[in-house]
């Protein structure tokens, strides 16, 4: 069985990424560098609880091939002597939110583009665009790339960070910025949330009631479409095709193949509107946590999904005078001193979680706060698989 390349220790990730297949024509010399590696005498740890000394694993292509004891090595293969060394599977940051304008570096769907003759429209609402690829205006500086790779990352679901609809993820490598990196173009979920207008922003909906109606309108319409073109395609020679509308077909599409859809919510009450409208609409979701999940654990347990919990906890309070201590209200108190526990009250209750570093101002304080959270309670086989097999599996990488 081949699995997807996430191996851990800084200069091997640096070294394996940086060698991807050039895209340009090649000026010059070929670039022969090998493409099968074989890593011998080290320690790895495949899966939290696996443990497997002198080992040897054959990568081929970006690709672990084989990893084990007793593994042939190929003839080819360009061999490291890892002795003393430990291997583990890399990190997967399962909700990379990014906002970019600006056009990306290379654009994937461009010869996509150009089979499409029939004229479309967008939604009526700016916030609902379902059929925005997140690949199309992403551009990653190198030093974003490094600072996660520095953390232990080495894969990572990037998702749209606007709107109502907000568009397909994509899955990456996080080495060298080029297409080669792309692992999955479009997918794996459709990233939704309940976000409105504000004073700053008075389009509508402008209030989360509103939200949650433009949402519903708009699984109801996208259900119509697809009737729509279904009586079009067997009475073709009797009507009109319907308007092709971008928004309502990717939604449609999405609906009628199961696909998933993932939720930012912005507290525990968020998680569970969101199994309402599922419910109603009969589709599969996952969660981006609010870190206060802590409070409604017995019902998230019954959503029976996984949730993306954040690791951004509340710096300690300023308590030192009384006059300081006036501008925290209880709720503030409570959630600086529980926030740590989060995931692991969650694990105990039975929930299915991954870790995200994404709301963190600075991603620095991951490792200090997945430590701070280790201390609280959280086993270190807990937090190390829901940094790798947990969203592996949810993201179709196991």
């Amino acid at each position: 069985m081949q699995v997807r390349l996430v191996i851990l220790t800084g200069f091997l990730s640096a070294f394996i990424t940086g060698i991807s297949a050039q895209v340009a024509p090649v000026k010059g010399l070929h670039d022969n560098t090998p493409r099968i590696f074989a890593l011998k005498n080290a320690t790895i740890i495949p899966e939290p609880g696996k443990k497997i000394e002198n080992a040897t694993v054959i990568i081929r292509n970006g690709v672990i091939e084989a990893a084990g004891k007793k593994i042939k090595v190929p003839a080819e293969a360009f061999e490291i002597d890892l002795s003393g060394k430990t291997v583990y599977a890399g990190f997967i940051e399962s909700y990379w939110k990014r906002e970019d304008k600006k056009p990306a570096a290379f654009d994937l769907n461009k010869e996509k583009k150009k089979d499409k003759p029939r004229p479309a429209t967008d939604h009526w609402n700016k916030k609902v665009h379902p059929e925005a690829n997140i690949l199309d205006t992403f551009h990653p500086k190198e030093k974003e790339l490094e600072s996660l790779r520095a953390m232990g990352f080495t894969t990572a679901q990037v998702v749209p960070a606007k709107g109502i609809f907000r568009g397909r993820s994509a899955l990456i490598h996080l080495g060298d910025w080029q297409s080669e990196a792309v692992i999955k173009e479009n997918g794996p979920a459709q990233f939704m949330a309940f976000e409105h207008g504000s004073w700053g922003d008075p389009g509508y909906p402008g209030s989360l009631m509103g939200a949650i109606s433009l949402m519903r309108q708009t699984f109801y319409d996208a259900q119509w479409y697809a009737n729509a073109w279904q009586y079009y395609n067997r009475n073709s020679d009797k009507t009109e095709p319907p308007e092709t509308d971008r928004a309502l077909e990717t939604l449609a599409e999405y609906m009628n193949t199961n696909a998933p859809f993932c939720f930012e919510t912005g507290h525990e009450l968020a998680a569970l509107r969101v199994d309402k409208i599922a419910e109603e609409f009969d589709f599969n979701y996952s969660l981006k946590g609010s870190g206060y999940e802590y409070r409604r654990l017995n019902e998230l347990k019954n959503l029976n999904t996984t949730i993306i919990v954040p690791m951004n906890y509340p710096k300690k309070p300023d308590v030192d005078s009384w006059e300081d201590a006036l501008d925290y209200n209880l709720e503030q108190l409570r959630h600086w001193d529980q926030a740590p526990d989060n995931a692991a009250r969650m694990i105990k209750a039975g929930i299915d979680i991954a870790l995200t570093s994404n709301d963190l101002k600075d991603r620095k304080q991951f490792r200090k706060n997945l430590l701070r959270s280790v201390e609280r309670g959280l086993s270190k086989h807990d937090a190390l698989a829901a940094l790798t097999t947990a969203p592996a599996r949810q993201l179709g990488l196991d």
